[in-house]
């Protein structure tokens, strides 16, 4: 397992003792610039959640500028959001990274988004409320819509 590091905060966290609705999961090797905007698009959308855990995974990153710990916490501050950031110290790929992120993961439901992903709003409480609504759903996926629109 990766060591444990980071972020604080609060808000969002659910009631003591219940786990959170969501656990949002984001695996990233190397592509700061790619996970900040990521993240940065999550955290603005948080709000749509009733509670969920951010859990980030830096899956052995080689090229590293040091600029993401300090934006991650930067942003969490701005949002109200409590986050974990493991690092790998080798990359380990990243199936077994967002495996063992969802090992750890204490929420009801788990949300994998690639770091490559810039989620919009009303995508998580639309995607949430089909959870909620269809019990014979187990999984529900994105539309992807490229940078054109298409």
């Amino acid at each position: 397992a990766p060591p444990r590091g980071g972020g604080v905060g609060g808000q969002r966290a659910p009631p003591s003792g219940e786990a959170p609705s969501v656990s949002i999961i984001i695996s990233y090797h190397n592509g700061e610039p790619l996970t900040a905007a990521c993240v940065r698009a999550l955290f603005a959308c948080a709000s749509e959640l009733p509670s969920a855990e951010w859990l980030l995974v830096d899956d052995g990153s080689t090229n590293s500028t040091g600029e993401l710990p300090p934006l991650l916490a930067r942003l969490a501050r701005e949002h109200g959001i409590r986050y974990e950031l493991a690092r790998y110290p080798t990359a380990v790929g990243f199936t077994l990274a967002t495996s063992e992120a969802a090992r750890r993961a204490n929420g009801s439901l788990l949300l994998f988004v690639n770091n490559d992903a810039f989620v919009t709003p009303r995508a998580l409480a639309a995607m949430l409320a089909t959870m909620e609504t269809h019990s014979d759903v187990g999984v529900v996926g994105a539309k992807l819509v490229g940078d054109g629109g298409v």
